[in-house]
């Protein structure tokens, strides 16, 4: 017999949807692994419905800005705990969603996504500021919750079609 429930299982997973308010979530197709709740952008050189992590300041402040790649708890056990090349990805392009974060963050602030030097989380991770150039402010997309300090925290998203 179960003697507790948690009531916030989906604060403690990178990428799960942050509350069941309507959300806009694509399906895209990785060019190469991604994990869960790293923000992805269109391949220029690549049909509209793949994706990839950023390389360049225009793959975030651009048209090919696509949104963050959703936790899906059937492919949590791979090596790169999210989505393996050439699967589909499921993308929030609006909604609440909770991502690790590099840095502290605070509610309303700018939401930065790391486009170079992969740092501590990889690329295609948030963080509040640029370090220096390596990552650039995402139009559409704010910090939602506080942190203290690296770890989860809930960001809105709201990208263009």
């Amino acid at each position: 017999m179960q003697s507790s429930v948690a009531t916030d299982v989906s604060a403690s997973k990178n990428g799960a949807l942050a509350d069941s308010r309507p959300s806009t979530v694509e399906s895209h197709v990785a060019t190469e692994s991604i994990p869960f709740g790293r923000f992805v952008c269109r391949i220029t050189a690549s049909p509209d419905e793949s994706c990839s992590l950023p390389a360049v300041t225009g793959d975030v402040t651009s048209g090919r800005a696509i949104g963050f790649s959703v936790y899906d708890a059937s492919k949590e056990d791979n090596a790169a705990d999210g989505y393996l090349d050439n699967e589909p990805v499921s993308v929030l392009r609006k909604g609440l969603i909770w991502v690790d974060c590099e840095t502290a963050a605070a509610v309303g602030g700018a939401v930065f996504v790391r486009f170079q030097d992969a740092g501590a989380l990889g690329l295609g991770a948030v963080r509040n500021d640029a370090d220096t150039a390596d990552a650039v402010a995402l139009p559409g997309a704010y910090f939602r919750s506080v942190l203290s300090g690296a770890g989860i925290v809930q960001i809105e998203v709201n990208l263009p079609q």
